[in-house]
């Protein structure tokens, strides 16, 4: 079994965008297929379960310029403090 991380979400599940649609379909396939999953999303309950995804909420600086890499940075830094993390998935860019 893998340890999968998504990081760059704004959510699960979210339907913002493309990469989030992604997510909502992708993770909760991976759990069905026996992995266990953790997508990393903004503000929200700290953290929570749906469908068998693990959803974890970070902090962020809420600017128009670092949003994006304010998010995945408090992200990664959580999956270094945990030490959980076979493969990452990351949209920074979308």
């Amino acid at each position: 079994m893998s340890k999968f991380a998504v990081l760059g979400s704004r959510g699960f599940p979210s339907s913002y965008g493309g990469f989030e649609t992604l997510v909502r379909h992708l993770a909760p396939s991976l759990v069905a297929a026996g992995h266990d999953v953790v997508v990393y999303g903004r503000d929200g309950e700290r953290t929570k379960v749906i469908n068998g995804v693990e959803m974890r909420s970070t902090r962020g600086l809420e600017s128009k310029s670092t949003s994006t890499l304010s998010y995945g940075l408090t992200a990664s830094l959580d999956l270094v403090r945990r030490g959980r993390l076979s493969l990452g998935a990351s949209c920074m860019a979308c």
